[in-house]
């Protein structure tokens, strides 16, 4: 485990339930008012990992998982030094869904804590799509914000 001040930095091993698991920090958080109101992509559906029939959505498919809230569950963890200090909140992040079905430039709009902060962009990183999203049924690039909400029980 490495830090860049209080900033979780490199690749760090986790031991999880499902046994060690890597966990790539290598990449530098990048804060911005970015937002996707203005976008001409922006559409009225509340969130762009699912099927909107109204409004002729069709959600990427993410590769190994049904859905994102499955991914979000096997994929994001709670920093040690976020629960032992209290720490919880939810991360808001934008970015872009490409027509090639990638994830890239994220950045974080309202961060909570850098250890939140850091562990929901790498998760995010982490999401490999099998297909992009389809307006009318053909691949468009959108912009998307979306919170990762950490909630200690």
């Amino acid at each position: 485990e490495t830090v860049k001040g209080e900033e979780p930095f490199g690749i760090w091993i986790s031991q999880t339930g499902f046994g060690l698991e890597e966990l790539d920090f290598d990449f530098q958080l990048q804060y911005s008012n970015k937002d996707c109101s203005g976008n001409p992509t922006a559409l009225k559906v509340e969130n762009y990992f699912d099927d909107n029939v109204a409004a002729t959505y069709t959600a990427p498919k993410i590769e190994g998982y049904d859905n994102i809230r499955l991914f979000l569950q096997r994929n994001m963890r709670y920093p040690a030094h976020a629960r032992r200090m209290g720490i919880s909140g939810k991360v808001w992040l934008t970015f872009d869904l490409t027509k090639g079905g990638k994830i890239e430039n994220i950045v974080i709009n309202k961060g909570v804590d850098v250890d939140l902060d850091k562990e929901a962009v790498r998760v995010l990183r982490k999401l490999k799509l099998s297909s992009p999203a389809l307006l009318n049924g053909q691949p468009k690039d959108f912009c998307v914000s979306m919170p990762l909400n950490y909630q200690l029980m």
